[in-house]
């Protein structure tokens, strides 16, 4: 393990560096002109920077009397979002004494080279070779969304903690066999335990380390076998408590443990729809008769769907490992159900940014199902590789447009 690490973590890490100073390249070179580099820098803060940014600096407050939507978009009610980015970027402006926008932004890249270096690490973990590595991380970047993961939001911080749940909760099942705790299982904890305080949708992802515990110990002695359970049982445990922690915060100071669940409601119409996954109709864009945003988070729901069923054939066919992806798998699903649930009544507004890491964990999935997926692929889902390209393509110039708008205050996700 130890040689593994030594071997591989530089090339994980100089591999990181590039593709994470490419993503804030690419941003930079399609802002607008500014009249200087800090100017045109802080260009990567937009929308929701700006909550992020007074919950970093004020902390948590709400008015009294009866809220409106404006009360939350205004920042005067700005319990909406959970509490890891604006922490790690108040710690990020104490420690380097700077403006909490550029906190905002060098805290989110930070995390962006973190994912991407562990991201690096899982994939040769896992045995694969640097070129189909290096492959899967540029499906990654030419995501419309992944461009997020640079800008002034929380999306490298849940995508690093993810990443470290993972990859700490894979390592540590098999540097230590017999159960005990070491430095990879406290990487796990503490990736989980920052997952769901970065976000609503990672207090459910605790069902990782049970899920992967019983794929992993079903042929060990039961002595063994109860400790690795037990102490999935703690990383499950420590995966919920992040968010949890965030919720008794909201009862102990406001009296309502809900509270972020009712301005989600009154600032952007979040209501669950549980059976919207059914409803075909959430998938569809009209195209040209509906704002292009709207369409492009309605497309990105239907790749998501097509991406989990073409997983699901070749399942069918390679007919064996499915014990160890099933924990990606499900995982996958509840990042992908929740937001979607939450979301149909806006129309799916936000959904590209937000299907980001069901993307990820499905392609990792599809990098564990080998050459059989891309055969599959190849035979059964398109008939010539120049399809292939044009996928890629058409999502980098998607991205494109995408940054150009955000980078000049528009909404896209």
């Amino acid at each position: 393990m130890t040689s593994f690490f030594k071997k591989e973590t530089p090339w994980a890490l100089s591999w990181g560096l590039l593709f994470c100073f490419s993503q804030i390249f690419i941003c930079l070179v399609l802002a607008p002109k500014s009249d200087s580099f800090q100017s045109l820098y802080l260009k990567l803060n937009q929308w929701d920077s700006a909550h992020y940014a007074q919950i970093a600096e004020q902390g948590y407050h709400l008015p009294p009397g009866v809220l409106t939507a404006q009360d939350i978009h205004s920042g005067r009610a700005n319990v909406t979002f959970f509490p890891g980015f604006p922490l790690a970027s108040r710690i990020t402006q104490v420690v380097f004494g700077v403006s909490t926008p550029l906190a905002l932004l060098i805290t989110a890249q930070c995390f962006c080279l973190l994912f991407w270096t562990q991201f690096f690490l899982l994939l040769r973990y896992w045995k694969k070779s640097r070129q189909l590595v290096l492959k899967t991380g540029l499906r990654v970047a030419l995501y419309p969304g992944s461009f997020f993961m640079v800008v002034g939001y929380s999306e490298s911080l849940f995508l690093a903690s993810l990443m470290g749940l993972i990859y700490g909760t894979e390592r540590w099942m098999d540097s230590h066999p017999k159960g005990k705790v070491n430095l990879n299982w406290l990487l796990a904890s503490f990736s989980g335990f920052c997952l769901s305080m970065t976000r609503l949708v990672g207090m459910p992802l605790f069902i990782y380390p049970i899920i992967r515990s019983f794929s992993f110990s079903l042929k060990l002695k039961p002595k063994i076998y109860k400790k690795i359970q037990l102490g999935a049982l703690f990383l499950s445990f420590f995966t919920a408590l992040g968010g949890a922690l965030f919720l008794i915060h909201c009862q102990l100071k406001f009296k309502q443990w809900d509270l972020y669940f009712k301005l989600g409601k009154i600032g952007w119409g979040n209501e669950p729809h549980y059976l919207s996954l059914l409803n075909p109709l959430s998938y569809l864009p009209r195209l040209f008769f509906e704002d292009t945003t709207i369409s492009v988070c309605k497309i990105s729901s239907l790749f998501i769907l097509i991406l989990f069923f073409f997983c699901y054939r070749v399942e069918l066919i390679e007919k064996r490992g499915i014990k160890f992806r099933l924990g990606i798998y499900i995982s996958a699903f509840f990042l992908f159900f929740i937001p979607l649930a939450g979301k149909i009544a806006h129309q799916l507004e936000g959904m590209v940014r937000y299907n980001l890491p069901v993307f990820i964990l499905l392609v990792l999935a599809v990098s564990n199902l080998g050459p059989l997926s891309e055969t599959f692929f190849l035979k059964k889902w398109m008939t010539h590789r120049g399809l292939r390209t044009a996928g890629l393509i058409l999502s980098l110039v998607t991205q494109i447009w995408m940054i150009l708008v955000f980078t000049r205050g528009g909404w896209v996700a």
